[in-house]
């Protein structure tokens, strides 16, 4: 990663944290404190972070790789996270009773009118097949990935190769989780700062 790059990450890093310190140092110098609404607004934004990163950084795959081969009729599923860097197996699917592919919609995230979809490959097979373990963010690259595995399937492919490799950007997903992570704290020493002026008013 370049040196501008890391420093675009860094500096809202930096800054917020020097602002979070500020504001927090100056809020316990006045003797403030959060009423129990804010308190929870300030712990609910904490958690979020850590959950957040923590998710990213311990569960979510940073390098994928899918191989599906006709000698062995299996599929094999490798991943890396960014705690973990070694690519290492994750799991074996038996393709020996799998027929065709079909595209499944799924959302994780739902609001007043609104979805958050997502797609999915799934191997159909009498006992029910199994779904790819890699969500799409869009209908028509799952289809591209879907009509490959048909030929494969077909046995006009003698394998299927399917491989996201994100470490080959460095740290990149670190420092924009850590970019996110800067502009939550800003949010919470926000709410810190807007408690004490409020209470600071009142007195």
């Amino acid at each position: 990663m370049s040196s501008f790059v890391l420093t675009i990450f860094t500096v809202p890093l930096i800054l917020s944290w020097i602002l979070f310190i500020t504001l927090y140092v100056l809020f316990k110098r006045k003797g403030l404190r959060l009423n129990e609404k804010q308190s929870f607004n300030f712990k609910g934004l904490l958690c979020a972070v850590v959950l957040v990163f923590g998710f990213f950084f311990f569960f979510k795959d940073q390098d994928f790789i899918f191989d599906c081969r006709h000698d062995t009729q299996k599929c094999q599923y490798y991943r890396s996270t960014m705690a973990n860097k070694k690519l290492r197996s994750a799991g074996t699917y038996d393709i020996s009773g799998v027929k065709n592919v079909e595209i499944r919609e799924h959302y994780y995230w739902r609001k007043p009118g609104y979805k958050k979809h997502y797609y999915k490959i799934a191997f159909v097979s009498a006992d029910g097949g199994f779904e790819m373990p890699y969500d799409f963010s869009f209908r028509d690259n799952a289809k591209d990935e879907a009509a490959k595995i048909s030929l494969f399937l077909d046995k006009n492919q003698d394998a299927y190769h399917y491989e996201l490799i994100r470490s080959d950007n460095g740290n990149l997903l670190l420092y924009i989780m850590l970019e996110i992570f800067a502009e939550i704290i800003s949010v919470a020493g926000s709410i810190l700062f807007g408690a004490g002026l409020y209470q600071a008013r009142k007195k």
